[in-house]
């Protein structure tokens, strides 16, 4: 997943449109034994669960604008999902130049 994630981001730089540059590449933890109810103890493992999360900035073309996009991966069978995407475009004002 994180191969892939890459080598999409280095297609878009490649392009000459977007400028793209990584701002994250760290492992952050956190303990999945405080979980609320039993149910949910017995079914998951405690522990940490640790994610490794890769951040990029990429200028969008024409507007300047920039947009973060954030994988998170992790091999931990205690997490409920393994993987996630998130791609965001800050509104004007919040490190974003006006159109």
């Amino acid at each position: 997943m994180e191969n892939a994630f890459r080598n999409l981001l280095d297609q878009f730089a490649a392009s000459g449109q977007f400028v793209v540059r990584r701002v994250a590449d760290q492992n952050q933890s956190y303990d999945a034994s405080g979980e609320k109810s039993s149910d949910e103890r017995q079914r998951r493992p405690g522990g940490k669960i640790t994610f490794h999360i890769l951040g990029y900035r990429m200028t969008l073309p024409d507007t300047g604008r920039q947009a973060e996009l954030v994988l998170a991966t992790s091999d931990s069978p205690a997490a409920n999902i393994q993987a996630t995407i998130s791609f965001v475009i800050p509104p004007e004002g919040a490190g974003n130049p006006p159109r």
